[in-house]
């Protein structure tokens, strides 16, 4: 983002805030190694603040949504894995079973 820039804010359906206000970011006190601060909203008006705080936390729950969507995808990817393989080990195990007793009837043990 460059410095100084301008950005328009547009305030659509709140009839008590102005329509346009501009809000200035500088970058004037970046530097590599030093934490920049975050910039004061001071002028916002306060139902301003008020709907860019619940636009944000839309946007965060909305993300916490998403990742716990792709989380619980994983966790189902694995656990159809898991029991294909318990299958598997059951199907080989009634087999080793089965002949290892085929095998002792036939010694007559």
């Amino acid at each position: 983002m460059p410095t100084n820039t301008q950005k328009m804010v547009i305030l659509a359906g709140l009839p008590n805030i102005a329509a346009n206000m501009t809000v200035t970011s500088s970058n004037d006190q970046e530097t590599y190694g030093v934490p920049r601060k975050r910039q004061r909203l001071t002028n916002l008006c306060p139902e301003a603040k008020l709907l860019r705080r619940k636009m944000k936390n839309r946007v965060a729950a909305q993300t916490a949504r998403d990742r716990k969507k792709c989380k619980m995808d994983t966790l189902e990817d694995t656990v159809s894995v898991l029991e294909a393989q318990v299958r598997v080990w059951i199907i080989f195990s009634l087999e080793y079973y089965s002949s290892w007793f085929a095998t002792a009837k036939q010694i007559g043990f």
